[in-house]
């Protein structure tokens, strides 16, 4: 079944209902929510709070594996470009990833790279 971007602020309210004031200050921009999405993934990284990072890691799979254009589009620039990996939670944060959303991250960080060398050539996966 697939899920558009508009069920995004109510499926995700549903398991983190701590992003309510957030979701409510963004009401009707699913792209900020999405933001506020990935804030919450990186202050728990930050914080080592791994069962909030694996659960919001899970559900992002979950929400990749269905989702309509306008949901993966938002994944990608939302939350994916929003999510990194440094320091020494870095390792732990990508390991509660999916191999799915490892492999998004990896070609949306591919075609950022190409992007900011001046965007020569095919892109990143069109060869």
């Amino acid at each position: 079944m697939t899920i558009t971007l508009a069920e995004f602020p109510a499926k995700t309210l549903i398991l983190f209902p701590e992003l309510n004031d957030d979701f409510a200050e963004g009401d009707g921009l699913p792209y900020v929510q999405m933001g506020a999405f990935a804030r919450l993934m990186q202050r728990a990284k930050a914080h080592a709070g791994w069962e909030t990072y694996g659960r919001a890691a899970r559900f992002a799979d979950e929400l990749w594996a269905d989702a309509d254009d306008g949901l993966r589009n938002a994944l990608n620039v939302s939350l994916l470009e929003c999510i990194d990996f440094e320091g020494p939670r870095g390792p732990r944060a990508w390991s509660l990833l999916s191999p799915r959303l490892q492999r998004a991250w990896r070609a949306m960080d591919a075609y950022n790279t190409w992007l900011h060398s001046g965007a020569k050539g095919p892109p990143p996966g069109d060869d």
